[in-house]
């Protein structure tokens, strides 16, 4: 779960929010280095991974559970990034990562089926 502390630089009024923009267009225009940022990612989810297998007590590498709480985890920080980068930085990226994290643990209803409530 996201705690408020997690951006709060990236809010619209926040400190970091103008040279997080710049280093994300850089990322967005230069496919080496949006290549380097995905295998960053792709390490960070192995290490994650890894954090909850020893928590569960599971092997990392062959626990599916382990690996999609670790994929799903690195996912919404993605979506969270680009929703983020989409607004122009005018929307709080704390936020966001919470609404990202909060629709993994209660999902998403589709068109037409009814809310649970």
């Amino acid at each position: 779960r996201a705690t408020p502390a997690i951006g709060a630089d990236l809010s619209p009024s926040g400190p970091a929010r103008r040279e997080a923009l710049a280093r994300m267009q850089i990322v967005t225009e230069n496919p080496s280095v949006l290549a380097r940022s995905l295998e960053l990612q792709s390490r960070m989810a192995e290490e994650l991974s890894a954090l909850v297998a020893e928590h569960l007590g599971v092997d990392p590498e062959t626990s599916l559970e382990a690996q999609v709480v670790a994929g799903a985890a690195i996912a919404a920080v993605r979506a969270a990034a680009q929703v983020w980068w989409a607004s122009d930085g005018r929307r709080d990226f704390a936020e966001l990562l919470s609404e990202a994290y909060d629709l993994l643990t209660t999902g998403v209803t589709l068109a037409g089926e009814p809310s649970a409530s």
